[in-house]
């Protein structure tokens, strides 16, 4: 499974498990990959985030992809913080389902990514 960010636009959500928990990413900023991340390591608590990319199940530093999210990989994100940026990286992706919000014959439309 695969999810291409050219294919997110604004007000969709990504919801993304993982092998310990699930993330929900609701998109602001389609093209600076901007929205608002909840779930998994923090719980309730809403937070600005930037989705960088996919790195290797691995967990290694560097970004191995930045055009799509996929299972196998891990997701980096960067956080809004008091005292600049935090960096969030999760667990191995297990499953990324992609609920669509796009003006037309596609409102409300979920996909799981293919």
């Amino acid at each position: 499974m695969e999810l291409a960010f050219k294919d997110i636009a604004e007000s969709d959500m990504i919801l993304i498990r993982t092998q310990n928990s699930e993330y929900r990413f609701a998109i602001t900023d389609p093209e600076g990959r901007r929205g608002i991340l909840s779930g998994g390591s923090l719980g309730d608590q809403r937070r600005d985030a930037n989705l960088v990319g996919a790195l290797p199940e691995s967990g290694a530093a560097i970004v191995g992809d930045t055009s799509k999210l996929k299972t196998g990989s891990r997701a980096l994100f960067y956080l809004s913080a008091k005292k600049g940026i935090e960096r969030l990286i999760t667990s191995v992706i297990t499953g990324i389902n992609h609920r669509s919000n796009r003006q037309g014959g596609n409102r409300g439309e979920e996909k799981r990514a293919a």
